[in-house]
């Protein structure tokens, strides 16, 4: 008979005390994929610092960044929030932040459209620096004017929060290791909209020229949008 989630949670530590690396890190993941939110948590984040300790910073950003992307109910915040806050210390320590923020001229109502239309960036994102965009089976496809790639994920598009999550997993300009970024509407007092775009990317020097391109894109972005000739939706 399979284990249960939290069965499989104790079972891994057990290994991990026990010196079995592989075998622990195989039922952390097991138990990560199948439990309730709270062994979900628990089971990433010693994941993320299992890795981590192993030297495998990008396998732990992304098992630290799946810790913080489980959604937990209200009721369960105290039982996780231990562990969230760990994981988000490890992955600070992995992958410091990037953030750039800009205030762009229009409702967030409709910045926030946009955004979540994430199949249209070539047409109402950034019209000439994309020159097609293709959703398929939860990823997104990115096609530059010089025939040059980039594959996506989108991990989360929450219209209450107007936040879009999404990964670089192939094609990153430059090359990286580990990606994870998400852009979030706010709005500001005067009724217009605060643009925040976050990411953590690996290797760590890569950080200062991922957060210069960033600041180039979030103008251009706000320009698209602020445009009159903006594209509407569909």
């Amino acid at each position: 008979m399979p284990l249960s989630p939290d069965l499989q949670l104790n079972k891994a530590l057990r290994l991990l005390d026990a010196g079995d690396s592989l075998g622990g890190e195989q039922t952390l993941r097991a138990a990560a994929a199948a439990g309730d939110p709270a062994t979900a948590v628990t089971a990433w984040c010693a994941l993320g610092e299992l890795l981590l300790r192993q030297g495998r910073h990008g396998d732990a950003a992304i098992a630290l960044a799946a810790c913080l992307a489980v959604p937990v109910p209200p009721e369960l915040d105290d039982m996780c929030g231990s562990d969230r806050a760990r994981a988000e210390a490890l992955q600070a320590s992995v992958a410091p932040l990037i953030v750039v923020e800009a205030e762009v001229g229009v409702p967030p109502e409709q910045l926030w459209d946009v955004l979540r239309d994430v199949g249209a960036v070539h047409r109402r994102l950034l019209p000439g620096r994309v020159a097609d965009t293709r959703i398929d089976d939860g990823q997104r496809f990115l096609t530059f004017p010089d025939g040059h790639v980039i594959r996506e994920v989108i991990r989360a598009i929450d219209d209450d929060a107007r936040r879009l999550a999404y990964a670089v997993v192939e094609g990153a300009r430059p090359p990286l290791a580990h990606h994870e970024a998400e852009f979030q509407v706010h709005t500001t007092n005067d009724g217009r909209s605060r643009l925040v775009w976050t990411a953590r990317v690996l290797p760590v020097e890569r950080a200062a020229e991922v957060r210069t391109r960033m600041a180039y894109g979030i103008a251009e972005m706000c320009r698209t949008v602020e445009s009159p000739d903006v594209v509407p939706g569909a």
